[in-house]
């Protein structure tokens, strides 16, 4: 298992949907922009973007309610492949970021912060 651990910028906004048993999945797409500062031509050098999707299972309402396109994020996770057989007889994969935590990057940006309240069993 790999970790992933980087700050990257989402491409779109974070779909939020359920599974057949009504637990929320939120799918993220973003780009790594890695670069570096060129002293002698005085200016950022950018490499080509990386785009990776995400999975993000645990917080995903919150995530989706709370972070668009464009946002600046910190993201935790491990990267996974996903296979599947292709109508033609060939073999597809994937890889992706099963996403752990996810929050925004205060280095360009600020963000408000709401605790969530979790509704507690009722007692019996």
């Amino acid at each position: 298992m790999s970790t992933f651990a980087e700050t990257v910028r989402l491409t779109a906004d974070p779909a939020l949907r359920y599974t057949p048993d009504g637990k929320p999945v939120v799918q993220i797409r973003f780009a790594i922009n890695s670069g570096y500062y060129d002293k002698a031509a005085g200016q950022w050098v950018d490499h080509e973007a990386t785009f990776l999707d995400g999975e993000f299972w645990r917080g995903a309402e919150n995530a989706a309610e709370s972070l668009s396109k464009g946002h600046e994020v910190i993201v935790r996770g491990n990267l996974r492949t996903r296979s599947w057989d292709r109508e033609d007889g060939t073999r597809g994969s994937k890889t992706y970021v099963e996403i752990t935590d996810i929050g925004p990057s205060l280095l360009h940006q600020t963000a408000k912060v709401t605790k969530v309240r979790r509704e507690q069993p009722a007692a019996e």
